[in-house]
């Protein structure tokens, strides 16, 4: 790996403390905290009343509701050196609150993490986007590119292929949720094991054959199904820009 995009949680030190030289490793570029509406993906909190701690002390806080909140969060991120915006734009499968069938931020409230991110010239944004409403929220909104797309119809197809949006689907379930053992132990949430059960029985069912191994999604059906529409979809969008000794950018 010469290039790596994180999707969230990992602070500008990293990316910095690579460029220096201080410790070996790739190119890097960050997200920060992940943005999302209260009781949505990012949001730590649990039934018990306690939080689980993804946001991380050394990152702003990630969860705003409302126009003006969420525009002020992005610029936190920026400020922190984000090279990327990660909204949550649906449910998951980790969160307590919320399922990954449900829709996160309005159209409007993404909008506005969309201008702040090309206000401040950075590589764009990203949405964790599994249901179909949010995906095409997200969409219509002007995101760069739609993560996992486990539940996307024709029509999020049709809007990613016009606006040529990249995909970039989940290449595998995370098994291990469903580990008995590690449940028993109390060390995956119910919740989770739960939803990936449900997630890994509706893709064994209904998986679709994709014309590309790039794109190949055991978890998303619909997604390997995207990309038979468009067999040559990239699913990495790292742009190439000049950096100082490399005259020609990289990727």
């Amino acid at each position: 790996m010469t290039t790596v995009r994180d999707a969230g949680y990992t602070p500008a030190g990293i990316k910095r403390a690579f460029a220096s030289g201080a410790f070996p490793g790739p190119r890097t570029q960050v997200s920060c905290q992940p943005l999302s509406q209260t009781g949505g993906h990012g949001d730590d909190w649990t039934p018990s009343g306690a939080v689980m701690g993804t946001e991380m002390s050394d990152l702003p806080p990630g969860v705003a509701d409302g126009v003006d909140a969420v525009r002020r969060a992005a610029r936190l991120q920026i400020r922190a050196g984000a090279d990327w915006i990660k909204v949550m734009a649906t449910g998951g499968v980790m969160s307590a609150a919320d399922f990954p069938d449900a829709s996160q931020f309005t159209v409007e409230e993404i909008r506005a993490i969309v201008e702040e991110a090309k206000a401040a010239g950075i590589h764009g944004t990203l949405a964790h986007a599994e249901g179909t409403s949010g995906i095409k929220n997200a969409l219509r909104a002007g995101i760069t590119s739609i993560e996992h797309g486990d539940l996307i119809d024709d029509e999020g197809i049709d809007l990613m292929l016009e606006r040529d949006v990249p995909l970039i689907p989940t290449f595998n379930i995370n098994f291990s949720l469903m580990d008995e053992a590690r449940i028993a132990r109390g060390e995956v949430p119910p919740w989770a094991s739960r939803r990936c059960a449900t997630s890994s029985t509706a893709s064994n069912s209904t998986s679709a054959t994709p014309s590309s191994a790039a794109c190949a999604s055991s978890w998303a059906p619909t997604a390997s199904a995207a990309c038979t529409r468009r067999p040559s979809w990239p699913i990495c969008p790292i742009r190439a820009r000049a950096v100082p000794g490399d005259p020609g950018g990289h990727q």
